[in-house]
């Protein structure tokens, strides 16, 4: 065994605060010293650097080891960002919360005893409750920054550190947003330079508990932004016919993404039963992301039987909202894709903007937002990937991505969030049954008005990172001359373009037909993402028949679009 690993792994069980963790560290050990290539290799991993916290915060498998999440490594993260919030301003204030997996409530805890003997003022949450309401409470109680121990929709083995800023430390757009670059190498550097876990102070006490109040104060928030002319002329009877079938998908969303629909009148409501209560095993789903294929069936199965107007389904710390509804054309119910919700939600916000009010959405998302908003005179704005660059466009009243984010509050809650757009789309959906309309019927109005637009994603899943690197530096070097048939016209390069503040590693391939093609590494997880959209010309007149023509032409023309990138990538 090489001996500067095996001094690496002795130095770190010495300093170790997890019991467990030594233990199988010792065996690894063991194991490895008498030449078990399994256990070399899990050593070599367990400690190929230290875990790297970017803008999404810390996102790891929970292992031992430093380059893994557990409890030493998350002590070390505590104590640099109470070093940064300290650095930053006198007495700062932090309020954390945790979702329902493996080890949240102990991480989240270990955090309040590590801030308060730094001299932090600690806000915990008292039970597992959606990042929504953490990113809530972060400008509600006007704290200074917020951590939320969640891998949001990774599989049952990942956590996570998510960081928000806020109070004085960020005054201006962006307050109570996750964290942006630089500010992430400063608490890098800061973790980095922490001391060994066993060496970290933890006080027995010191911080306030947060309960239910903050709960019904962030369910009181979403009541007052669907307070408007046009939802207000909604009769109860109407909002009695709406059946929504809602699934936590073995989150903490379940519980107050049914809170959220019944303060707006909705009570016709069918519990998927079997993902309704918090299990960190995810024990339906083999990807706990209702954007994953085949993940939101049993949501559908029970749509079917319920003859269901609306499918809602969050992802297990609820930021994120899967929508489903009856497709006309397949005659089925369809998951929608997030860019398809997206329209849906922008039809209702266009109704009720201000001439100050803007759109957002990401690089990544659909052009159908910024078209829309030209022929609306809306103000909009392209932001990089992720809510904490939409956090920050000025003025807005909704912003979204395609990754099923969608920010209907941006107001009160700088982040994504599942219960408040569920609640505000079960109020369109009353709207259009009150004139006798479905909700796809929005997506062909749109259609017949400015073109199908419609959407597909390739993700081609890496083993290292060096390799993710490798497809997307080849693509940049040897750029495809088409796709399906249609010339390359345009090629943009988003990492050699100051985009606001920052460049980033995205490629962007137009055609002649208007097909778009961007390539992008996952921030999240080790694939590389293909986001393909196209858009179809759609007669201002067209009947139905014409419509689901057009629309079986596109899926045609994506099925074959996506063979011809799975072919490129591999």
């Amino acid at each position: 065994m090489d001996k500067v690993l095996e001094k690496k792994v002795i130095k770190w069980i010495n300093q170790d605060v997890s019991k467990n963790d030594i233990k199988t560290l010792e065996k690894l050990l063991q194991a490895a010293r008498k030449g078990d290539v399994e256990a070399l290799a899990e050593l070599k991993e367990a400690f190929s650097g230290n875990v790297q916290f970017g803008t999404a915060g810390l996102r790891g498998v929970m292992k031992p080891g430093e380059s893994h999440l557990n409890k030493s490594t998350i002590s070390r993260a505590a104590y640099g960002l109470a070093d940064f919030c300290n650095s930053r301003v006198s007495n700062p204030r932090i309020v954390i919360g945790y979702d329902a997996r493996y080890h949240s409530s102990e991480f989240a805890k270990d955090s309040a005893a590590i801030f308060a003997a730094k001299g932090l003022e600690v806000y915990l949450m008292k039970k597992a409750w959606p990042t929504p309401v953490l990113a809530f409470a972060c400008n509600n109680l006007n704290c200074d920054a917020a951590v939320m121990v969640t891998a949001s929709h990774n599989p049952k083995e990942y956590n996570g550190y998510k960081v928000y800023l806020g109070g004085r430390i960020v005054s201006e757009l962006g307050q109570g947003a996750q964290i942006v670059e630089p500010t992430d190498k400063e608490i890098s550097n800061l973790i980095n330079a922490a001391p060994p876990a066993n060496k970290i102070e933890l006080a027995d006490s010191g911080w306030l508990y947060l309960g239910k109040e903050i709960v019904e104060k962030y369910l009181f928030s979403i009541k007052k932004l669907n307070t408007t002319q046009i939802f207000d002329t909604l009769d109860q009877k109407i909002k009695d016919k709406v059946k929504i079938v809602t699934t936590g998908m073995h989150g903490v969303g379940g519980e107050v993404q049914i809170e959220a629909l019944q303060k707006e009148g909705f009570y016709n409501l069918v519990k998927v039963k079997e993902q309704a209560e918090p299990d960190p095993a995810f024990p339906s789903v083999p990807f706990p992301n209702p954007e994953e294929k085949g993940t939101m069936d049993l949501a559908l199965d029970y749509g079917r039987r319920a003859k269901a107007d609306l499918i809602l389904a969050n992802d297990p710390d609820a930021d994120r909202l899967g929508v489903a509804i009856f497709d006309p054309y397949i005659n089925d119910y369809r998951v929608l894709m997030g860019d398809e919700t997206a329209q849906l939600f922008i039809e209702y916000f266009s109704k009720i903007a201000s001439g100050s009010d803007a759109f957002g959405s990401s690089i990544v998302s659909s052009r159908f937002m910024n078209t829309f908003c030209k022929t609306k005179s809306i103000p909009y704005m392209q932001t990089l990937t992720g809510h904490k660059w939409l956090a920050r466009v000025p003025g807005a009243i909704f912003v979204y991505e395609e990754a099923i984010g969608f920010n209907c509050n941006p107001q009160a809650i700088a982040d994504k969030d599942g219960p408040t757009a569920g609640a505000v789309l079960a109020n369109i959906c009353a709207l259009y049954k009150a004139q006798g309309k479905k909700l796809y019927d929005i997506l062909d109005e749109h259609a017949k008005t400015f073109g199908l637009y419609k959407q597909s994603q390739v993700s081609i899943r890496l083993d290292s990172s060096a390799k993710i690197v490798g497809l997307v530096e080849y693509i940049r070097k040897n750029p495809p001359k088409s796709f399906d048939s249609s010339e390359v016209d345009s090629f943009f390069d988003m990492s050699k373009h100051d985009f606001g503040v920052l460049s980033t590693n995205c490629l962007v391939m137009c055609t002649a037909d208007n097909t778009r093609i961007l390539v992008r590494p996952s921030g999240t997880e080790p694939k590389v993402k293909f986001y393909i959209e196209i858009i179809m010309p759609v007669k201002k007149n067209a009947s139905q028949a014409e419509i689901k023509s057009v629309r079986q032409e596109a899926d045609k023309k994506l099925k074959r679009l996506n063979e011809e990138i799975e072919h490129l990538a591999n």
